[in-house]
C-alpha cells in the first residue's frame, strides 16, 4: 500500500508541476519553498504524506467507538503490508474494534505482540484508541495491526525487573522466591505432608488436640491415660517434651519405694504426685510434707521415681506425672 500511496502522491505532484510550468515564463528557476508550503509544487496533503514516510494520514470516523471508517485515494484492494495512519474522531468503547477502509470490509484492529510477527491481541482496555490520537496501522492479510503501539511480551523482557517495579529482581526461580519471600509448590507440599492438622481434635478423646509432624503425633493437651507416653508440641532446649503418668502402686509404709522405668531421659523437667485412696477411690494431689516424691535418672540414663513416706501411707496408691526430654531426640534450635 505504501508504494501505491507514494505513486499517487507523485502523480499529483507531477500535475502540479505541469500546471505550474504552463504558467511560468522562466522555467529555469527553482522554487525554494516547494517542500515547505502549499505555494510550491506540493499540496499540503502530499507534503504531510511524504513527511510521514509516504504513509497516508487520514481521518477515521466512528459513531459507536467500535467500527471506524476511513478512505485513502487510489486504494481498491487491501494489500498485505500496506500502511496508513488514522486520526480517530472518537475514543474506542470496546477492546475489539474494526476498520473499514474504502468500503473494503470490516477488519479488526489488533495490537501486535512483541515476541513474533504472527501474534496479536485485542486492546488492553476498552478506551485503548484515543480520540484525535494518531495510530499507524499495517495490514497483515487478516488484521490491521497497530504497529505504533505494540503490546510488550514477557518472553521478550531482557535483564531483571526490580521488585519495586513489579518484578522479581532475579535471574532464577530460586532467587526470585527468595527475593519475594515465597515458597515453591514443592516446598509447600512438603510442609503440608510433614506438618498437618494443626490443632485437630482427637475423635477418640474429645477436647484433646494434636498435630502430626513428620508422621508423629504431637499433643497440645494429651488425654493423659495412665502409663501412656505422649509427645507434646512443647520444646525444651530444642528437644520435644514428653509427658507420662506412671501408676506407682501402693505407697510405702514409713519407708521409701523405688519405681524404675525404661525411659532414657535427657532432662527431667517436672514431677507431680497424686494419690488415690484405696478404700474410697478418691484421688487428690498430695501436697503435705509427709510424703516426698523424687524423679531422677540412674547411671544408665533411665528414669526412676522414689516416693518416701515417714508414716504408713500404704492405704493409698500413687500416680506420678513426669515431663522430660529424651537422649534419643535431636535438638533443633
Amino acid at each position: 500500500m505504501a508504494n501505491t500511496s507514494i505513486l499517487a502522491a507523485f502523480e499529483r505532484m507531477w500535475q502540479h508541476i505541469v500546471t505550474a510550468l504552463a504558467k511560468k515564463s522562466d522555467v529555469g528557476h527553482i522554487h525554494s519553498d516547494a517542500t515547505q508550503s502549499t505555494s510550491g509544487f506540493l499540496s499540503a496533503e502530499d507534503k504531510t504524506q511524504l513527511d510521514n514516510g509516504g504513509i497516508p494520514i487520514v481521518p477515521a470516523t466512528s459513531a459507536d467507538g467500535v467500527i471506524y471508517t476511513a478512505a485513502v485515494d487510489g486504494v481498491t484492494t487491501l494489500v498485505n503490508g500496506m500502511k496508513l495512519t488514522i486520526i480517530p474522531n472518537a475514543t474506542s468503547t470496546d477492546v475489539s474494534v474494526k476498520l473499514n477502509l474504502n468500503g473494503l470490509g470490516d477488519k479488526y484492529i489488533r495490537m501486535p505482540i512483541a515476541y513474533n510477527s504472527t501474534a496479536s491481541s485485542a486492546g488492553a482496555i476498552a478506551s485503548w484508541i484515543g480520540k484525535n490520537k494518531p495510530i499507524t496501522l499495517e495490514y497483515d492479510g487478516t488484521y490491521f495491526k497497530a504497529i505504533s503501539m505494540p503490546r510488550q511480551s514477557a518472553l521478550y523482557l531482557y535483564g531483571t525487573v526490580p521488585v519495586s517495579n513489579g518484578g522479581t529482581g532475579a535471574e532464577s526461580d530460586e532467587e526470585a522466591r527468595e527475593n519475594l519471600g515465597v515458597y515453591s509448590m514443592e516446598h509447600v507440599d512438603n510442609i503440608a505432608s510433614n506438618v498437618d492438622n494443626i490443632a485437630k481434635e482427637s475423635t477418640s478423646h474429645l477436647g484433646c488436640f494434636y498435630r502430626t509432624v513428620n508422621g508423629e503425633t504431637e499433643w497440645l493437651n494429651p488425654p493423659m491415660i495412665v502409663n501412656t507416653e505422649y509427645k507434646t508440641v512443647e520444646r525444651y532446649h530444642g528437644k520435644p517434651v514428653y509427658v507420662k503418668e506412671f501408676a506407682f502402686g501402693t505407697l510405702p509404709n514409713a519407708t521409701y519405694k523405688n519405681y524404675h522405668t525404661d525411659v532414657q531421659v535427657q532432662e527431667i523437667l517436672y514431677a507431680n504426685l497424686a494419690i488415690k485412696e484405696a478404700s474410697s477411690g478418691r484421688t487428690f494431689a498430695y501436697a503435705t510434707s509427709d510424703v516426698n516424691c523424687y524423679a531422677g535418672e540412674d547411671s544408665g540414663g533411665n528414669m526412676y521415681i522414689i516416693i518416701e513416706s515417714p508414716r504408713d501411707s500404704s492405704t493409698y496408691n500413687g500416680f506420678v506425672t513426669v515431663k522430660y526430654t529424651k537422649l534419643t531426640d535431636t535438638a533443633i534450635l
